[in-house]
């Protein structure tokens, strides 16, 4: 059973709108967890990992989901998952 949809968004503004501007990492997950970076700048990538619960196997790259991303790149057999900034 596949398991995973990230979703990248709410923006946050450098302090005192200086510095480049990240986005929070938001996971849903259905059967698993998310580790890794909690957040995303411009122009920089981050970097994730899927973890299958019991009974839950890792989704293929094309079941995941992400919005304000890209995925930069996907190993289904260790879940490590590079998202690269988009907007």
């Amino acid at each position: 059973m596949n398991l995973f949809k990230t979703v990248v968004a709410g923006e946050i503004m450098g302090s005192g709108g200086s510095g480049a501007p990240e986005y929070s990492i938001t996971a849903t997950v259905t059967g698993g967890t998310v580790t890794g970076d909690t957040k995303i700048k411009a122009g920089e990538t981050a970097e994730l990992t899927l973890i299958a619960g019991t009974g839950h196997t890792l989704p293929a790259q094309n079941a995941i989901t992400v919005t304000g991303a890209t995925i930069d790149s996907y190993n289904q057999s260790n879940g490590k998952l590079v998202l690269k900034w988009a907007i």
